[in-house]
């Protein structure tokens, strides 16, 4: 939502039109959360409709078009006439914040909702396991590494590029010995014997 919201501030180049995406869901979620607080429906509005429901002015004016917002030093009023998705989207946030925190403190908590949870814990593969420097295992791959994306494939000792590039060697040797025994031949050095 806040997201059309601030597309809709750039195509339309208004703050305005871009809080009115917003400002629907936001006054039916805090006012279905004030009435399930105690509140009358009647209250619940008249205090959307003044501002009293909250602290902050501007989530304030984010949910009742009548209040204004605070007023903004020039340079942060140009900035919202250049971007104006920006200031929606941060409006917006900003409202939704304010909104959360008044439905947190005016809905019943529910029995059992800050109770401990149990983690499952999963043990690591052996694949995953490689010997630290003190000798204890620990594991090689970084547990938060699928929240960054994927990572690159570092070859580990035993794989086949590095068995080929072993076979490369070895046959490097075999040669070099061969070119000796063909040095040593042509030198004469080397005893000839009866066949």
């Amino acid at each position: 939502m806040i997201e059309t919201a601030g597309e809709t501030a750039r195509d339309s180049g208004t703050i305005d039109d871009g809080l009115e995406v917003v400002r629907p869901p936001l006054r039916t979620a805090l006012l279905d959360a004030l009435e399930q607080g105690g509140r009358s429906r009647s209250d619940a509005e008249a205090a959307l409709a003044d501002g009293t429901w909250t602290d902050d002015p501007v989530a304030a004016s984010v949910l009742a078009a009548e209040i204004e917002p605070p007023i903004r030093p020039l340079r942060e009023r140009v900035r919202a006439w250049l971007y104006p998705e920006r200031v929606v989207r941060r409006r917006a946030r900003q409202a939704t914040n304010a909104v959360a925190e008044v439905a947190d403190d005016a809905l019943p908590t529910v029995p059992g909702q800050t109770a401990p949870r149990t983690v499952p814990v999963l043990q690591p593969r052996l694949e995953d396991l490689q010997r630290g420097a003190d000798g204890r295992l620990q594991r090689a791959v970084e547990p938060r590494a699928t929240a960054r994306g994927p990572q690159p494939v570092r070859p580990r000792i035993g794989t086949e590029s590095e068995r080929g590039d072993e076979e490369r060697n070895d046959g490097n040797r075999a040669d070099d010995d061969g070119d000796e025994r063909a040095d040593d031949t042509r030198d004469g050095d080397r005893e000839v014997t009866d066949a």
